[in-house]
């Protein structure tokens, strides 16, 4: 029989305050790769450092996001910052590779008249692809001590492939092409603000 085991919490954090910094952090560790990526433009880097160094990046949020998320963590919970760390670079080198590779293949779009904005729904899988992996992958070091581990896992792929795929959906029916803003910034919140309802959640009486 498999038994989850009970943590008790480090400090007396609010789960507001958890949430918002839970969101905070996210988000930072995005810009972080946004930021690494664009250096080759800024430069005027060849495109094979360009690819490269883009390539590279997706581990380096990986690595930013892990150790960000794991200082949170360690507020509330024991828990170790290798394993967290390294189970994110890994959840998220491979999620993201697979969220290009949906990206890179043959669109399935959705038929529309001539000059409209199109829809793809590439987005979507690609952004269920990166939930799944993260969430397996973190889902790894929540096993020993919860119970409730497909939960984490559902919350990254609803948050990570409507993330993706909102933006596309907003922008089609509005009839506009999709703003930088909307297909960049507005995934990374709206993933942060899913799965941070879902961690609350998911630690459950935790913060009662």
């Amino acid at each position: 029989m498999n038994e989850s085991i009970t943590l008790q919490r480090q400090s007396n954090m609010s789960k507001g305050i958890f949430f918002l910094l839970w969101i905070g952090i996210n988000i930072v560790g995005w810009a972080a790769w946004f930021g690494f990526s664009s250096m080759p433009i800024i430069v005027d880097a060849p495109i094979q450092s360009s690819k490269f160094l883009s390539y590279v990046g997706l581990f380096i949020v990986g690595g930013v996001l892990g150790v960000l998320q794991w200082l949170l963590l360690k507020r509330e919970f024991p828990i170790a910052w290798y394993e967290w760390t390294i189970l994110t670079i890994v959840g998220f080198g491979v999620g993201l590779y697979s969220l290009i590779w949906a990206a890179l293949r043959d669109n399935y779009i959705v038929p529309s008249p001539p000059g409209s904005p199109i829809l793809e729904w590439d987005p979507l899988l690609g952004g269920a692809l990166l939930g799944l992996a993260l969430g397996c992958c973190q889902g790894v070091v929540w096993r020993p001590r919860f119970d409730r581990v497909i939960l984490w896992i559902v919350f990254n792929v609803m948050g990570w492939s409507l993330g993706m795929f909102l933006p596309q959906l907003i922008a089609f029916q509005l009839g506009y092409a999709s703003t930088p803003w909307l297909s960049t910034l507005f995934p990374v919140v709206f993933a942060a603000v899913v799965t941070g309802i879902g961690l609350v959640w998911f630690l459950g009486g935790q913060y009662e």
